[in-house]
């Protein structure tokens, strides 16, 4: 589906019949192009860069303008009033989305969460006031904003404090953390699960040992909120992933993940010290998709974890050294995106979808870098048309997380963590089949 409101930290592959009937995946967000050749897009990779909105700095005024995509434009906005008559701001937004072109198709990349309501598509609209005359007065045009806001329940901000604090009564041992604001997250865990996150021996048999997390869209009601879950392996009564952490989120950018995982590190510290087990680095070890939020969103936690919880034992600059060592990247994506893109015909031959798919292979089993460099020029000069895709698998940030050649994790730990983060998203499937879309409160 596209409905040009791309929102959240998430990336996908697409048809170049698809991308077409969509208008070369054309935002209603108000974007400037970047990259490529002086922004062409036709180029092989790039960008847009979310330009935000323009709102009236009046809290009792509900004015949003789209804004113009050049710096003397964007100015020239905000040098008039509002039809209020207060001044009006301009709210910056770092989103950034990344288009990767190649015969075949686009591998997108949408970079974050808007930290913005959406503008209107196409300029100004209509006066409210032409719309409805009684909506000529501004103190009924609040009131009916304030009940689209609001939603069919009728319910605010202040409903879904006090429903938190009911909760939260009801649940005193239940929620971790709870933060509101931009960045809204309430994290929580029962004694047990905090109890299964920690082993007092490494599980050899079978290569389950360390977390794995993922985040659904869609779970909660409300469409830009996501459910976290961080899952880990029970062996001894259930013997099977279970939920470690759970948390609810307004959102999925890096600041949102940073609380997610400072918690679940400080969940394990805490348990661990109560059963007289020392915390070592291995036992943070994650299994992660390629998204970028989830990867510096661990990064800060743990560098946020190991100054709170052993201060002066290592500075920040060893401690944003040993972190990318504890995270491994899910083969499971790269494999399916294999599989995509070898059934695109402009893109691999139909007569050498075999050969596509044994390169690829070889990608996963090189040892070295020079082995690497060889099957990877091999891959590009037999399918030039599928470089842009494979190329942002290469990416620095990609490459250790996935292919054993760049590992920067050790031996050891990358063949007993798991190859794949499966377990955890049919966890989350499980949630989301139980309870379907679901406001918090009812859920827990």
């Amino acid at each position: 589906e596209w409905d040009g409101w791309s929102d959240g930290d998430f990336s996908a592959l697409f048809s170049m019949s698809f991308v077409e009937k969509h208008d070369n995946l054309h935002v209603h967000w108000a974007t400037q192009i970047l990259g490529g050749r002086a922004g062409d897009t036709d180029a092989a990779v790039w960008s847009r860069q979310c330009q935000g909105i323009i709102q009236c700095e009046s809290v009792d005024c509900s004015v949003v303008t789209r804004p113009q995509t050049r710096k003397a434009g964007v100015e020239n906005q905000l040098s008039k009033l509002c039809i209020c008559g207060s001044r009006l701001v301009h709210l910056a937004c770092k989103v950034q989305s990344t288009l990767h072109t190649f015969s075949g198709g686009v591998y997108y990349q949408n970079g974050g969460t808007h930290n913005h309501p959406r503008p209107t598509c196409s300029g100004p609209a209509q006066s409210v006031a032409k719309i409805f005359p009684l909506l000529v007065n501004a103190d009924h045009v609040k009131y009916e904003q304030q009940k689209v806001l609001r939603g069919s329940g009728g319910h605010g901000g202040d409903h879904f404090r006090s429903e938190f604090a009911k909760m939260e009564a009801f649940n005193p041992n239940f929620i971790r953390s709870s933060q509101f604001g931009l960045v809204s997250v309430i994290v929580m865990q029962t004694p047990f699960l905090a109890s299964c996150l920690i082993k007092a021996v490494s599980i050899d048999m079978e290569a389950v040992n360390g977390i794995v997390p993922d985040a659904a869209h869609g779970f909660w009601a409300d469409r830009n909120s996501i459910l976290i879950i961080s899952s880990t392996y029970e062996p001894v009564y259930l013997q099977c992933w279970v939920p470690g952490l759970i948390s609810y989120s307004n959102g999925g950018t890096t600041e949102h993940y940073r609380i997610h995982f400072f918690q679940l590190f400080l969940s394990m510290a805490e348990e661990s010290r109560q059963r007289a087990i020392e915390l070592i680095d291995d036992m943070l070890a994650n299994v992660f998709d390629f998204s970028a939020a989830q990867r510096n969103g661990f990064i800060l936690a743990y560098v946020d974890f190991w100054l709170h919880w052993a201060p002066g034992e290592r500075d920040v600059d060893e401690l944003l050294e040993a972190a990318p060592k504890l995270l491994k990247g899910c083969r499971q994506h790269f494999r399916n995106q294999v599989t995509q893109v070898k059934k695109i015909g402009g893109v691999v031959d139909p007569a050498q979808t075999d050969v596509f798919e044994n390169y690829a292979k070889l990608l996963l089993k090189s040892d070295t870098i020079e082995d690497f460099t060889v099957h990877a020029e091999d891959f590009i000069s037999t399918f030039p048309r599928a470089e842009s895709w494979i190329c942002w698998w290469m990416l620095p940030s990609h490459a250790y997380m996935l292919f054993p050649s760049f590992r920067v994790m050790s031996a050891e730990l990358w063949n007993a963590t798991p190859d794949t983060t499966n377990p955890e998203e049919r966890c989350t499937s499980s949630f989301t089949l139980l309870w379907g879309k679901s406001s918090i409160f009812s859920t827990v």
